[in-house]
């Protein structure tokens, strides 16, 4: 039914943001995103509908693609965190460390004890061989979170790349006997 009233009444965007609702409810990402490009091309203002086509082509692993929608999105609700972290991954991911860092860090200005940034921003600090500035932030997750495997996990590899094996070691043990696969 809203497929014949967006065929009748293309330029609408009410049946798209319904019909995008629907898919999204549904998880079938790829049908949301042609429907999802076209309410952003007739509604541009509101970021909603750019944040869900951004992770509309996320699941469908189009990360280049939804990057810019992401930066729409944050930039026209710049204190929406979810949406940062979102993109600060989606940065990670494109091998954009940097951009991904200043993204989680803009997060923990107004959410310092954001567990998601603070995880993300030491895990992409280990992984770019930034070992000591990711202790403080993978220290606190584990302070906040001391039953999770995986800030135990990214911890032991910050250990084990400054050359603390002890502590390495300690972290590896905590991560297992919390769960973390080996």
């Amino acid at each position: 039914m809203l497929q014949k009233l967006i065929s009748a009444e293309p330029d609408m965007p009410l049946p798209h943001s319904q019909l995008a609702q629907c898919y999204l409810t549904t998880k079938k990402y790829a049908e949301a995103v042609p429907i999802l490009r076209k309410l952003v091309d007739l509604n541009p203002d509101p970021p909603a509908p750019h944040f869900e086509l951004a992770i509309s082509l996320l699941s469908t692993k189009q990360i280049a693609a939804a990057i810019p929608e992401l930066e729409i999105a944050v930039s026209k609700m710049p204190t929406w965190n979810d949406a940062r972290l979102v993109l600060a991954t989606a940065y990670a991911q494109s091998d954009r460390e940097r951009e991904a860092v200043t993204e989680c860090e803009i997060v923990l200005e107004s959410a310092p004890d954001h567990v998601g940034a603070l995880l993300l921003e030491g895990r992409v600090l280990v992984q770019s061989k930034h070992a000591q500035a990711a202790l403080p932030k993978l220290e606190k997750v584990v302070e906040l979170q001391p039953d999770a495997a995986e800030p135990h996990e990214v911890l032991a590899d910050a250990y084990e790349q400054l050359g603390n094996s002890a502590e390495a070691a300690r972290e590896r043990s905590a991560a297992k006997r919390l769960g973390a696969s080996d």
